[in-house]
């Protein structure tokens, strides 16, 4: 995972935000999520976009989330 010491442009650090911490590259793998009202799912990501992703629930469900809604994301 990126830290704001990775990249300094113009001597200021660089800021991430959790949605950008999610890429394609991720899909596949387990994922748990938090979301801003305090909800936590937990599943397989199946599919990226520039303002959402979508998980495969243990249940067989699929749930779509939004990025903004995102509070912390952690891979497995």
């Amino acid at each position: 995972m990126k830290s704001e010491q990775d990249h300094k442009p113009h001597g200021k650090p660089m800021r991430y935000s959790v949605q950008d911490l999610i890429s394609p590259k991720e899909i596949g793998k387990g994922c748990t999520v938090t979301m801003s009202n305090g909800r936590s799912e937990s599943g397989t990501l199946t599919q990226v976009s520039t303002f959402e992703i979508e998980l495969k629930l243990s249940n067989g469900k699929h749930l779509i989330i939004m990025k903004h809604s995102l509070v912390t994301v952690s891979f497995t």
